[in-house]
Formats: structure tokens, sequence, C-alpha cells
């Protein structure tokens, strides 16, 4: 599918083969579902998770670049940053939208949501919390442009999120930014 997905993106009259397009888009976001997650972490199964989280992600991120002018990719992958059962789908989603839609009207306070309210719980100290990551976007990518902001919704996740990494890392950080002002 991933080989398939590549020779779409070449062809140029897509509306020839648009009902090949569709499917081929239809089975790829069922690939965002590969696997089944739970079973790969009780007991811990280091080799099978990874085959999963690479065929999830790797899956979302053909759709970004096959389908990424398509009207519904931008809210389908909002969708998935906020909604998607796999904490690195989500954090593959937003690291999608960050790199491609930076400029978008709202994705600073879409952003902002994502890192106050992503239902990530870390099960293994292996995870990526996607609050972590749309903290981090945040900051490299709009830290000129809300500097306060930013510096308020650190000292937030510093004192309120239920993840010490991340409590930590907005710690880090906010130090970091009031040393450089």
């Amino acid at each position: 599918m991933f080989l398939a997905a590549g020779c779409l993106s070449e062809v140029r009259n897509k509306n020839a083969i648009a009902s090949i397009a569709t499917q081929l888009l239809d089975r790829l976001k069922n690939l965002i579902g590969y696997g089944n997650y739970a079973r790969a972490l009780r007991p811990f199964d280091e080799e099978e998770l990874n085959s999963i989280v690479k065929i999830r992600t790797q899956a979302l991120r053909v759709i970004i670049t096959t389908w990424k002018e398509e009207s519904d990719t931008l809210l389908w992958l909002k969708h998935r940053a906020q909604n998607d059962d796999d904490g690195a789908v989500r954090r593959a989603a937003i690291q999608e939208l960050a790199r491609g839609w930076k400029n978008e009207p709202a994705m600073f306070e879409f952003l902002c949501n994502v890192s106050l309210n992503d239902i990530f719980v870390r099960q293994g100290e292996w995870e990526h919390n996607p609050r972590k990551i749309a903290l981090y976007i945040i900051i490299e990518q709009y830290g000129n442009i809300y500097p306060q902001r930013i510096l308020s919704l650190l000292s937030d996740r510093t004192a309120n999120d239920p993840d010490e990494k991340v409590r930590e890392f907005a710690k880090n950080k906010l130090a970091e930014l009031k040393n450089n002002n």
C-alpha cells in the first residue's frame, strides 16, 4: 500500500483513477489501526510494539504526503491528533500538523489545547507524550510570536501536568526562557 501511494503521488491526472485512489486512502486509514497495541504491552513485546507503531505512523505520514492538498485532510489529521487511541499516532499527527500547517489560522490554539488536554497516560518510560511534543513545537514555532502566553502555558504545565516528564520538560524550558529574557 505504501508503494501504491507513492506511485499515486506521481500520477498527473488523479481524476482518471479517483475510485482507486479513494480505495487506497480508505485502506491506509484502516492501517492506522493495525495490530493489537494492548497485547503488545502485556506482556511487553518490544518488537511487536515497534512494528505496530512504525506501520501506524508510516500510514499516517503517507496519507499526509499523498493527500495533503485534499480539503478534508487537515480536519482528518486534527481528529487523529486529538482522538486516536494510540499516543504514537497522535504524536505523529501533531508533528505533521506542525510541519505542514504551521501557518494555518488557529494552529497555535489547537496545539495549546493538545498540550493541555491530550489523554496520554504513561505506560512505559519509552513512550513519548503528545502533550510534550505539542509544548516543544509551540516553543519552537511560536516562541517569538506569543512569548507571554507560552510562559503562562509552561508555568501551568510545570504545576499541573499529570506526567512527571512533561512537568520536568516544562520546568526546564520555563527556566531557560526566563534566563534568556
